[in-house]
């Protein structure tokens, strides 16, 4: 949505005073209450100004479509025994995909909204206070007399993860339909993140709707598999897999193979992270492989999360893909040493701080 300077000038005129009259503006701008009113009819048709009064549109920088739950983590102090009980450590976070970036993104002072279903539940109402209080924008989001839902995982004694079970069904309410009443919200959005929670419906709605940047996260392996069947309808700007999602989603590990597989499929950009190995990317004119970050690492839990909110951090920012990814490895390192999901620490400048140290010479 581009707008010409004259616009660029009336736009930020009402955005100090939307009360401003068509005289009153163009004596602001020294030219005619006749141009004036073409410029706000034009602005009106861009969908950048709203009814009377010249209220302006307030759009995020990245709208992010996924879930929100309750993360609840269960860390064995010893080496697992299965079919056992045994010692460990057991807190409850908040967490979910979508929820989990939005919240990362806030942190770092991007404008963002989240559109999600919550349930009508204690759960659901705490979700909703700690996440707005974080900066993220919830007037988007829907209500369901559904309980909200819940991540359960079982930690190793270094953090990594034994194996989890996620209760997201509450998700299955959020039917193309119903994402129908946020339609002029996702064509406007300059980066849409999509999560993988979403039904394969709801996300091919998604991404035939949107006009600006498409991420999609695959989230799991289980989740990664009907993805293949909406991949190649619509383009996407980037793809997030880990290595074992990438082998789910193309039959193979190896990452040029892979990479031009999902190419061939209109995926712009493939990012897929390595974990102890770093990141490759690939995309229409070039390939790398950045190395890892050294971490202590806490917990495992949302450091995927992390890593794409660091990217589009960067990307909202006009850094390119490489830098973004740097920008992703940093949020992730901090999120990894972090026992909670979403770093409460997590800032501009422990990023820059964290992403500088690791590129010094």
């Amino acid at each position: 949505m581009a707008l010409t300077e004259r616009e660029q000038q009336l736009l930020s005129l009402l955005t100090d005073n939307p009360l401003l009259s068509p005289k009153e503006l163009a004596e602001r701008l020294k030219t005619t209450p006749s141009a004036i009113a073409v410029h706000l009819s034009n602005l009106t048709k861009k969908g950048v100004i709203l009814g009377r009064g010249y209220i302006v549109r307030q759009e995020s920088s990245v709208l992010v479509i996924g879930g929100a739950n309750l993360d609840f983590k269960a860390r064995s102090l010893n080496s697992p025994v299965m079919g056992s009980s045994n010692p460990g450590q057991t807190t409850s976070t908040f967490g979910g995909v979508g929820r989990n970036i939005a919240e990362n993104l806030a942190r770092l002072g991007v404008q963002v909204s989240l559109i999600t279903m919550l349930g009508r539940d204690p759960s659901g109402e705490r979700l909703k206070m700690h996440t707005q209080s974080a900066g993220v924008d919830l007037r988007l989001c829907f209500s369901s007399d559904t309980p909200t839902g819940t991540y359960n995982a079982a930690l190793n004694p270094d953090g990594s993860l034994l194996i989890a079970i996620s209760d997201m069904s509450i998700m299955q309410e959020l039917s193309p339909d119903v994402l129908r009443q946020r339609e002029q919200h996702i064509k406007n959005a300059p980066y849409l993140v999509l999560d993988a929670n979403l039904r394969m419906d709801t996300l091919e709605y998604a991404l035939k709707t949107a006009r600006g940047k498409v991420v999609l996260e695959p989230v799991s392996v289980s989740k990664s598999l009907p993805l293949k069947g909406i991949l190649g309808n619509a383009p996407l700007f980037a793809l997030t897999p880990n290595l074992d999602e990438l082998e789910a989603l193309t039959g193979t590990r190896d990452l040029k193979l892979a990479c031009k597989t999902l190419h061939s499929l209109n995926v712009e950009h493939v990012v897929v992270t390595l974990g102890e190995e770093g990141v490759y990317v690939s995309g229409p004119r070039s390939k790398l492989q950045l190395k890892a970050i050294p971490a202590k690492v806490q917990d495992v839990t949302g450091a995927g999360d992390a890593f794409l909110s660091g990217m589009l951090y960067a990307l909202s920012h006009n850094e390119d893909l490489k830098a973004a990814c740097e920008y992703g490895q940093a949020a992730a390192v901090l999120t990894l040493e972090s026992p909670s999901t979403v770093n409460p620490e997590l800032s501009v400048s422990s990023l820059e701080s964290r992403k500088n140290d690791h590129l010094k010479p």
